[in-house]
Parts: C-alpha cells; sequence; structure tokens
C-alpha cells in the first residue's frame, strides 16, 4: 500500500465555502478553491492519502510521517494560496521524502512568471504579461505606455480561473468603459495580457488542452467556438448542434500529438512540475500559442460530451505512474 499526504491549502484570505454540516459544524464538508482535483481521478486500490490543510492562520505543524510516504501537492494556485504553498515548504523542509509538485515551484506558475519562464521556448509563442496592482484607470493606462504594450489587450483579476473576471480591451479609447465592473483600489492584483489572434482559416477559434502528468502528455479536449473567450458554458452552447466539431475533438483526443508532446515536456522540464495543464492554440505554422499552463486545471466526468470522458483513465494510468516514480526515491 503506497501512503501520500495530499496537501491541501486555505487561501490567503482564510476563506472556505461550506457545502453542508446539517447543523453540526464538527461534521462540515467544505470546497476549499485553489486547490487541484487531480488525485481524485485515480483509480488505485492500492494507493492511500490522507489529507493535510495549509495556511490560515500561522502555524508550527509538526506531524509524524512514516518513511515511505510520498507528499502530494494539490495546492495550485499561486496568487491566492502563497501563504499555504510557503508553509508546506516549511514543512517539507523537516522531512526526507519525495514530493509530486514541490510548493516552490508552483509558487512561481502565476501567469507573468509563467510567461518568463517559457518564453525562450522556441515553437511557443508565448503573450506578453504583466502583473500589476493598479489604484486608478490611469496608473493602468501609464502602465500600458510603460511597458509597451499594444491594443487588443486582456485584462483579468489575478488568481481567477476560467474565462470570468476578464475582458478584451480593444483600444485605448475603451479602456476606462471596459474596466468600469473592477474594483481598480490598490487593493487587487490583474494581468495585463498582450491578446494573439488564434482564429483558425475557417475562422473559428480552436482552443487545445493537454494533461502533463509525469512523462505524459495526454489530449484532454478540443473546443471549437465562434468566440474567443472559450469557457465550459461556451462549449455546451457552441458543439452541442455541431456533430463535425465533436467528431473534430474525438479525432483529437484520440490521435497522437508527438510535436504538442516534445514541447509539453520542454515546458515541464522549464517548470519543474510533476503535472499540470496547458490551454493553447496553434497558429498556421504549427506552432503553440499559449493561453495558460497551471496545475489548477480540473479533471471532470463530461456528461454533455460524455466521449471526452475516455481520457480519464489515460489521466488516472499516468498518475498512478508517476506515484509509483516518486516511490522509488523513498529512502
Amino acid at each position: 500500500m503506497q501512503r501520500l499526504i495530499n496537501a491541501i491549502g486555505i487561501q490567503n484570505d482564510h476563506s472556505v465555502k461550506v457545502i453542508r454540516n446539517n447543523g453540526d459544524l464538527k461534521s462540515s464538508h467544505f470546497d476549499i478553491s485553489g486547490n487541484s482535483n487531480l488525485l481524485q481521478s485515480l483509480n488505485d486500490p492500492n494507493t492511500q492519502a490522507a489529507r493535510l490543510l495549509f495556511g490560515g492562520a500561522e502555524q508550527n505543524l509538526k506531524v509524524n510521517v512514516p518513511s515511505d510516504v510520498i507528499i502530494f501537492n494539490s495546492i495550485c494556485n499561486a496568487d491566492k494560496s502563497s501563504n499555504a504553498l510557503l508553509q508546506l515548504s516549511d514543512f517539507i523542509q523537516q522531512l526526507s521524502l519525495p514530493v509530486i509538485n514541490h510548493p516552490e515551484s508552483v509558487l512561481e506558475t502565476t501567469r507573468d512568471m509563467i510567461a518568463q519562464k517559457l518564453a525562450s521556448i522556441e515553437e511557443v509563442i508565448v503573450p506578453k504579461c504583466i502583473k500589476i496592482t493598479p489604484d486608478s484607470v490611469q496608473s493602468i493606462r501609464e502602465t500600458i505606455e510603460n511597458e509597451k504594450l499594444s491594443f487588443p489587450l486582456i485584462f483579468r483579476t489575478a488568481g481567477d480561473q476560467g474565462s470570468q473576471n476578464m475582458v478584451k480591451i480593444d483600444s485605448a479609447d475603451t479602456l476606462s468603459q471596459s474596466l468600469e465592473t473592477f474594483a481598480i483600489t490598490g487593493e487587487n492584483s490583474f494581468y495585463l495580457i498582450e491578446y494573439i489572434d488564434y482564429r483558425s482559416p475557417d475562422g473559428f477559434y480552436r482552443k487545445a488542452r493537454f494533461w502533463v502528468v509525469g512523462d505524459a502528455v495526454i489530449p484532454r479536449h478540443l473546443v471549437v467556438s465562434t468566440s474567443w473567450n472559450i469557457s465550459y458554458d461556451i462549449k455546451r452552447e457552441m458543439m452541442a448542434e455541431k456533430p463535425e466539431w465533436q467528431e473534430e475533438e474525438k479525432a483529437f483526443i484520440t490521435a497522437d500529438h508527438p510535436n504538442s508532446s516534445r514541447i509539453a515536456l520542454e515546458m515541464k522540464k522549464a517548470l519543474a512540475l510533476d503535472y499540470f495543464g496547458i490551454d493553447c492554440a496553434f497558429d498556421e505554422d504549427g506552432k503553440m500559442i499559449l493561453f495558460e499552463a497551471t496545475p489548477c486545471m480540473a479533471v471532470r466526468e463530461d456528461s454533455d460530451f460524455p466521449y471526452v470522458n475516455e481520457v480519464i483513465p489515460k489521466i488516472s494510468q499516468a498518475l498512478k505512474q508517476l506515484i509509483q516514480t516518486k516511490a522509488s526515491e523513498v529512502v
């Protein structure tokens, strides 16, 4: 039996969401944002995981850990869970155990740091990304000028995943209007990201996702859309009545992608991560246009497009192999 400590992080604002407790606080079930659910996809009766929480109030955690245990770091949001990642890093220093996704590497997965780390990979087009904590729209305007950023730009809240809390700013003239819904008070951080038009020759947008787990690179989905801002809701709206697009996605997730796999493993080396997801597109020359590389991407079953669920056992098998590889490092 392989035993894991599943490290879960409470976000910097100390908030958790109570799902239910039936009137008994001790029996509460929580949803704690900023953690990967990858470990839940593992289908292996020979692996046992115990959850350990980090973050929240300052803690000096001392736990007697057997020498055959692996630390599985599920804390994934470097913007919003940095305190938990730092606490986990301190905890690991007390031990001599293998770690999956070392917290020091995860701390360097903010969008701006990812852009810096991957900019030297020749076959990856990495949009310029600047992290800011502005106190006015004017300060944003000045940053755009000082950093020599060109419109259109994407403006999004730091630490948020998915397609919410982000807008595309088409020109300097629409800057103020585009940012009306954001709390620009000097207390919140945001990203300014170069927008790259990734439309395919047929005029549609295609967003691909790959999972990197250990040495395996697994195609997860391919969404085709008329909108540049692709979310699952957009996929459901656009692809439900498009069997030809569904067939295209089926072909994508069942095909071999040697070039993308090679690029993804280069990214893995640069990021020093054991697992993470990649959202991207491809230009006409086959170069990868990077949208995001993060361990925060979720692995969930899809009732609307059940054919993509065939990928989950592949992710589970790759995760099982990763754990076995890490177990060989146990002293």
